[in-house]
C-alpha cells in the first residue's frame, strides 16, 4: 500500500511502515524570502561615534589665573577646574596646557583688575618736576611701573643718568605716605652714580637709597617714623633738609647715624650713630 506523507511545520517525515517513530527525509523547508532589499539597520546609540563637547585648549601665561579665565569664557572656576582634573589650584604653573570646556574659540584674555594703593604724589625739588606715583599694590609689593616713575624722578641730574630702585625702597617710601596722608613726599636725591675717579660702592650708587622729607612734617619725625623698618639705614642731617633712607640685606638689621655736616662738607657723625 502507498506510503502517506505527513508534513508537520517545515519539515517532510515518511511513515516507517511497523517500524517505531519517524525517518527524516528532507531538511527544512526554508522559509519564503521577501523580493525587497533588506534595510540597513540603523546603529544603536552606543555604536554611534561620539560627538565632542566644544572647548579649546590654552597655554597658561605668567600670572594668568583661574579666575581670569573664567572671567574671559564666562564660565564658574569649578567647571576649569573639574575638566583638568586640577587638585590643587595654587599649584598651576606657567607654561601648563587648559581645556576650556564649553567654548569652541579663543578670547581675547580679561584680567581681573589689579588692585593698586592710591597714587602719591611727588616733587623733585631741584628740578620743580611734580608726578603722581603709585607706589605698590594692595597687597603691599611695589608696583612695576610705580619702580620705572619714581627712578626717573629720581635720576641722577649731574650725570643725566637713571637706575632701577629697589624695589623695597618704594614699599617703605608708601609706608610713609600712609602715615602722613595727604603730604607730598620732595626727593632731594636718588640715584648717585661715583664722580669720576672715585671707587667704592654706596646704596645711592645701588640704586637703594633716596633722600627726601615730606611736605609740612618736621624731618625729627620722619626720622622717628623711618627708624621703625626693619632691614634699613636711617641718616638724619639735623644741618640740611632731608632724611636719608634706604635697604639693607634681608636679616641685616637696622642702621641709624647722624650726621652734622652741612650740604658739600664732609661727613661729621654725631651721637646716635649706630
Amino acid at each position: 500500500m502507498p506510503r502517506p506523507i505527513i508534513v508537520v511545520g517545515l519539515a517532510v517525515f515518511v511513515w516507517a511502515g511497523d517500524a517505531p517513530g519517524y525517518r527524516e527525509l528532507a531538511e527544512p523547508v526554508p522559509a519564503a524570502r521577501s523580493s525587497e532589499a533588506p534595510r540597513p539597520r540603523r546603529p544603536s546609540a552606543s555604536r554611534r561615534p561620539a560627538r565632542h563637547a566644544p572647548r579649546v585648549q590654552i597655554t597658561l601665561d605668567a600670572g594668568v589665573t583661574l579666575v581670569d579665565l573664567a572671567r574671559t569664557y564666562e564660565i564658574p572656576v569649578a567647571r576649569i577646574i573639574a575638566a583638568n582634573g586640577i587638585r590643587e589650584p595654587r599649584s598651576l604653573h606657567a607654561g601648563r596646557k587648559l581645556v576650556i570646556p564649553g567654548v569652541s574659540k579663543r578670547r581675547p584674555l580679561r584680567r581681573r583688575p589689579i588692585c593698586k594703593s592710591p597714587a602719591v604724589e611727588f616733587l623733585r625739588v631741584a628740578t620743580d618736576e611734580q608726578v603722581r606715583v603709585v607706589l605698590t599694590r594692595c597687597n603691599g609689593e611695589a608696583d612695576p611701573a610705580g619702580v620705572e616713575r619714581l627712578s626717573h624722578l629720581a635720576r641722577s641730574l649731574r650725570a643725566d643718568a637713571e637706575l632701577t630702585l629697589h624695589p623695597r625702597l618704594l614699599e617703605m617710601l608708601q609706608k610713609v605716605a600712609t602715615h602722613f596722608s595727604g603730604r607730598r613726599l620732595e626727593v632731594i636725591s636718588g640715584y648717585r652714580p661715583h664722580k669720576q675717579g672715585r671707587v667704592g660702592v654706596s646704596n645711592h650708587t645701588r640704586g637703594r637709597a633716596i633722600d627726601f622729607r615730606v611736605a609740612g612734617v618736621p624731618n625729627e619725625t620722619l626720622r622717628d617714623f623711618c627708624r621703625a623698618f626693619d632691614d634699613a639705614g636711617v641718616g638724619y642731617y639735623p644741618n640740611s633738609v632731608f632724611v636719608h633712607l634706604d635697604v639693607r640685606d634681608q636679616g641685616s638689621g637696622k642702621a641709624f647715624w647722624v650726621d652734622y655736616s652741612r650740604p658739600g662738607e664732609a661727613p661729621r657723625y654725631g651721637r646716635g650713630r649706630g
